[in-house]
This record gives structure tokens, sequence and C-alpha cells, in this order.
């Protein structure tokens, strides 16, 4: 069974530059070396909200106007030294984004402990992701450890678009946006195998 976001197309950006279309943001846009290396977070985050506004038909299309969208989510959104290393911390700072705009959301989150014996179940994990895309909204995703699961990069933030679960029912795997790539990933492996876990966040309206 497959959940997917009903649009793709919403995180195409045009970069007029070279007239290629891409797929949501990429944290090296950011004009600081700084911002570059600690804004997973806030282009998740961007993300999200590209999404959410294109949905409500207030289209962004433009590179130039998501980097600018970029820049205002990181007021909000500000990485600190470890960066926005928690899922409170993304929502703390997506709240005020939300409250500074007028955008009535709220957010769940499902935390993983870097202690094995202490995360929930595959199946648990795998109903609180979907039950967010249900919504037709992205779901960000805390990598603090990328375990075994080698299409993702450590301490580092990403979109979910879509969960799958194989017809055998033993694998369940994440479709991700990271940095304009379409990705897939094993959420089964990367849930047994990662040593520091990390967490996921839903939309609510």
């Amino acid at each position: 069974m497959r959940v997917a976001l009903s649009n793709l197309e919403y995180f195409d950006l045009c970069d007029a530059e070279s007239g290629k279309t891409v797929k949501g943001g990429d944290q090296d846009w950011y004009g600081s070396w700084w911002r570059r290396m600690a804004g997973c977070g806030p282009t998740t985050a961007a993300n999200v909200i590209l999404y959410l506004h294109n949905a409500r038909g207030e289209r962004i299309r433009d590179k130039r106007e998501f980097i600018r969208l970029m820049d205002r989510v990181w007021k909000h959104v500000t990485p600190g030294r470890g960066g926005v290393n928690t899922t409170m911390k993304l929502r703390q700072g997506i709240a005020g984004y939300f409250g500074a705009e007028g955008l009535h959301l709220r957010t769940e989150a499902l935390d993983i402990s870097g202690d094995r014996d202490a995360r929930p179940p595959l199946a648990q994990v795998a109903a609180f992701i979907r039950a967010g895309l249900e919504r037709d909204l992205p779901v960000a995703f805390l990598n603090l450890h990328n375990g075994s699961e080698l299409q993702l990069e450590k301490w580092h933030w990403v979109t979910i678009t879509g969960i799958t679960r194989a017809e055998d029912g033993d694998a369940v795997r994440l479709e991700i946006l990271d940095n304009c790539s379409l990705l897939s990933v094993n959420l089964g492996r990367w849930l047994a195998s990662t040593a520091r876990g990390g967490g996921f966040v839903r939309f609510l309206p």
C-alpha cells in the first residue's frame, strides 16, 4: 500500500538562470557559509510551507521567491550550535512562523531514541508517517545517524513525500525529497540500525 502527496509538482521551482525546473529547496542556496552548513532544518520547513502555499493556490514557482521564503523561515527555525537537532526545535520554530504569517496548522512529533530498546516498532512509526501524508501534507524527518541506510545523510532533515509497504508486508520504504533530489529509503533498516535516532514531525489542520 502506498500513501503519497497528491501533487509533487507543488515542489517545482523554476531556476531563471539555468532555465531548469528543480524539486524543492537546497540548503546550499543560503547566502552565508553557516546557513549553508546548518540549513537543512529551515529548508525542510520551507519545503513544507511551499507545498502548503501551492495547495492553497498561493503559487510559489520561482527559485528566487523560494529563497526569500527560506530566509523568512530562518528567522523562526534558527539553527543553534548543533543545528535544529530535535523535533521540538523544529516544531517551536515553525509554530513561530505560522503565527507570524497567520497560518493555522499544528504539529505532532514522534521521537526515535538513540536507545534501540526504547524505540517504537516499525508499524507504529509507519502509521504515524502515513497519517500525516493522508492529510496531503509533507512529513519532516530528522535523521541524526543514518546507520546502514546509505541513502540518508546523518544529522540531517529531509522531507517525506510518500510511504510504501511492500506486498510481502516486511519492507517499508519512504519517498523523500533532499536538496532537490527524490530518493527512496528503507525505514525499517534505518530504524533498526541508527545509532542516534531522530524523529518525525507531521502537520495537521
